[in-house]
């Protein structure tokens, strides 16, 4: 099982290396430049592979506010990078709830970055105004809260 600090060299390679930075970037910006299919329907938001070609899609409840559509789109995007895709179909209840709560454990680090959140801190004086980065990554204050609590650990 990948640790949460294993899974943060893993988003800050794969967001260097696409040129990718969640702060000043729609979830639409980032699914194209990793080449994620996003729909919007009103349906549950969930993420579908398909294994003949490999083909991805994050589908996002229109319903949601955008705030809550971020969450939701890094939620799935954590469930495809820790590659549950492949295995979940034979899993039972409490494993699979295992994995959505890691899904939300880690999907915090793609939703704010700590390699991001060192440089701006270092560039602004952002390390006490939960209000300004929850406006520049375009998340809830209680979710930049409990970022920062999981980074303090």
């Amino acid at each position: 099982m990948i640790t949460l600090n294993s899974f943060e060299l893993l988003v800050e390679e794969l967001l260097c290396s696409r040129n990718i930075t969640i702060y000043n970037s729609r979830i639409s910006e980032i699914a194209e430049k990793l080449n994620i299919n996003l729909i919007f329907t009103y349906s549950k938001s969930t993420v579908i592979k398909n294994n003949q070609n490999n083909q991805v899609i994050i589908l996002l409840n229109m319903d949601l506010e955008y705030k809550e559509q971020r969450l939701a789109f890094f939620h799935e995007l954590t469930h495809i990078l820790l590659d549950h895709l492949s295995f979940c179909d034979s899993l039972n209840n409490f494993e699979l709830n295992q994995l959505e709560r890691q899904a939300n454990e880690f999907s915090l680090a793609l939703a704010l970055p700590r390699h991001e959140l060192k440089t701006l801190f270092f560039s602004k004086s952002l390390m006490n105004n939960i209000y300004e980065i929850s406006d520049l990554y375009e998340v809830s204050v209680d979710l930049v809260e409990k970022r920062l609590l999981q980074i303090k650990k």
